[in-house]
């Protein structure tokens, strides 16, 4: 259901972020994941669920938002679990530049363009939203810790005085 950032076994932070890789806020958070990896080695362990902010996979989005929310996580699926943080971070890099067209080329480039639009491929972004709707998703990012739902991006500092608290 969900593709794995970070491969450690954390004893102390689980973390599971329902994210759009259109989101800019999104993206802000995405760029904290390697700090927060690095400074936590060993103690948090990272799960990655698409939750796109697009009518065209996400029936829980009443009007537009992101049009290329869901092909973006189509096409991140598609990748598996070696090129996932390659493709998620290239993504995020260039979410300006994201249309039909570039996320087409971009699957193409690695591969998996039949992959993203194969109906098994949107069954496993679907069955990553469904798993949203348990947390009442209202927001991206939604970032789960511990159980605890957090809503939105924070400053890099905010998260290192959480997890330090967690961690004492």
């Amino acid at each position: 259901i969900f593709l794995w950032i970070s491969k450690t076994l954390a004893d102390k932070i689980q973390i599971s972020v329902f994210s759009d890789l259109q989101c800019p806020a999104c993206q802000r958070f995405a760029e904290q994941i390697p700090m927060l990896k690095k400074r936590y080695a060993g103690k948090i362990n990272i799960q990655y669920f698409f939750y796109p902010l697009d009518q065209n996979c996400n029936p829980n989005m009443k009007s537009p938002m992101h049009l290329y929310a869901c092909q973006a996580a189509y096409l991140a699926a598609c990748v598996g679990d070696e090129k996932f943080e390659e493709v998620h971070d290239y993504i995020f890099e260039n979410q300006g530049k994201m249309d039909v067209e570039w996320l087409n080329n971009l699957a193409k480039k690695y591969n998996v363009f039949e992959c993203m639009n194969a109906q098994s491929t949107k069954d496993i972004v679907s069955a990553t939203i469904k798993a949203g709707d348990f947390y009442n998703m209202q927001s991206t990012p939604t970032i789960i810790i511990n159980g605890k739902k957090l809503e939105g991006a924070m400053p890099l500092n905010q998260w290192y005085a959480l997890f330090d608290e967690m961690i004492k």
